[in-house]
């Protein structure tokens, strides 16, 4: 068959997304939004270099990833700002806030 109309792109490993795009140019974001159904504690450990410069974070945390999320980016400078339940009985979205950074 003919494949000059399929493209390809590059594979990303979620374990350094945030960092990896950070690096490549892409400026610190000052917010970021992470609903990955279920892999949101990866996608955070891989940008352990660049969430201690972002401002604010909403997260889709399900309630078996909480300890660890929270664990996580407590020790990057956030604290939880808000919580709405979803409609799924197994997590929450939360709004986080960089303390150490500067608005």
């Amino acid at each position: 068959g003919d494949h000059r109309d399929l493209h390809s792109f590059p594979t990303r490993r979620s374990s350094d997304l945030i960092d990896n795009l950070v690096e490549q140019g892409l400026d610190v974001p000052d917010h970021i939004k992470i609903d990955v159904d279920g892999l949101e504690y990866q996608i955070l450990k891989g940008g352990e270099k660049t969430l201690p410069k972002v401002k604010n974070l909403l997260v889709e945390i399900e309630d078996k990833d909480k300890e660890n999320i929270l664990s996580l980016l407590s020790s990057k400078g956030f604290v939880v700002k808000s919580i709405t339940p979803l409609r799924s009985p197994t997590g929450n979205n939360y709004i986080f806030q960089n303390e150490k950074v500067t608005f």
